[in-house]
């Protein structure tokens, strides 16, 4: 699923503008229904960020990769 997003919390470092996302201003709801309106008019757009987001989530986001992760740092910090 495409996202359309704040640049919130942790998201600034997930959501790539155009890459894997569209990001508008907190509280800008002309640039919130710009972005929208590209996503839901754009099918070439929508799918690449959706191919995207799903590749991030299939990588970066995995649960083995997450394990992997924190096995790497317990077994770090355990030294």
């Amino acid at each position: 699923v495409p996202v359309v997003s704040t640049p919130a919390g942790g998201l600034i470092d997930i959501i790539q503008e155009g890459k894997n996302g569209l990001l508008f201003e907190a509280g800008n709801i002309d640039q919130m229904a710009e972005k929208l309106d590209r996503i839901i008019s754009d099918d070439t757009l929508r799918k690449d960020i959706g191919g995207e987001s799903r590749m991030l989530a299939y990588t970066t986001f995995n649960i083995n990769t997450i394990n992997n992760q924190l096995g790497d740092l317990y077994e770090e910090l355990s030294k």
